[in-house]
This record gives C-alpha cells, sequence and structure tokens, in this order.
C-alpha cells in the first residue's frame, strides 16, 4: 500500500483483507493508513456507519488495532459511495468577490442581503465579454 491511493484502505477493508499486514515494509504501511479517511468512507454505507463511528471515538488506538477492528467487524462486501460535494452557489461567488471575504464570512453576509441588494451586487461584479450578457458594441470603426 502506497500513500498515493487512500481508496485502497477501505477498498481492502471491504473485501476484508489485511492491508497492513504486508510483506514488503510493514512500517511504511503503518504509516499510510488515514484514520480519519477510512472512517468518513465507511461512514456513508448504513451497515458500517456505527463501526467507523467507534473508531472516530477511540481515534488514539493504534492503526494496526483500528484496521482489525473494521476487519473483523464488517462483513466483506462491495461498497460504493458518491462523496458529498458542497453545492456552488452563483450567489456566494458574487458576494465573495464584491466584498473580497472568505467562503464563511460571505455566507454570513449572503443571509443578511435582500434579493434587490443581492441583484445589485450581481449587477456591479459584471463582466462583459463573449460569455458574459454584455453584448460587445462595434465603434463603427470598419
Amino acid at each position: 500500500m502506497s500513500d498515493s491511493n487512500p481508496f485502497e484502505w477501505s477498498n481492502a477493508i471491504n473485501a476484508g483483507k489485511h492491508p497492513i499486514r504486508t510483506a514488503e515494509n510493514p512500517e511504511r504501511a503503518e504509516k499510510d493508513y488515514n484514520g480519519y479517511f477510512t472512517n468518513r468512507s465507511l461512514s456513508y454505507h448504513t451497515d458500517a456507519i456505527m463501526y467507523a463511528n467507534e473508531m472516530n471515538i477511540n481515534h488514539s488506538l493504534p492503526n494496526q488495532l483500528q484496521v482489525d477492528y473494521l476487519i473483523n467487524s464488517l462483513r466483506p462486501r462491495k461498497r460504493f459511495a458518491k462523496w458529498a460535494k458542497p453545492a456552488k452557489s452563483e450567489d456566494l461567488n458574487t458576494v465573495m468577490e464584491y466584498y473580497g471575504v472568505n467562503h464563511a464570512r460571505a455566507h454570513g453576509i449572503l443571509k443578511l442581503l435582500s434579493a434587490a441588494q443581492l441583484a445589485e451586487l450581481k449587477k456591479r461584479t459584471e463582466k462583459g465579454g463573449r460569455n458574459g450578457d454584455s453584448r460587445r458594441v462595434s465603434g463603427g470603426d470598419s
């Protein structure tokens, strides 16, 4: 197991294999395990969420014990789930650009703005060009 693909750990646990017990360089494999990532990937499945939560509670256990617990507790099966991603908000991007603030502050500001104020901000941050809403006006120099 290398640290290049963290999905290998959750896939190996789902298959019931011992990914840490490798013949070549077991110390490196012990360092590569990421308990947070593995528990998060398992938490997307209803049959594994309680086991992942138990490992979140006992995060101070050595990696070998965490993996052994998960392998011996979960039934081997193919588990796949799409990871939740935050929705992109055009309004939030407008507030971030206009006020020059980060995501968290823009979210707070967005709650305070009315629809008319938000429309005004969009109008002020509007950029022209071919992909924008503004039309190119020729100067008649042709």
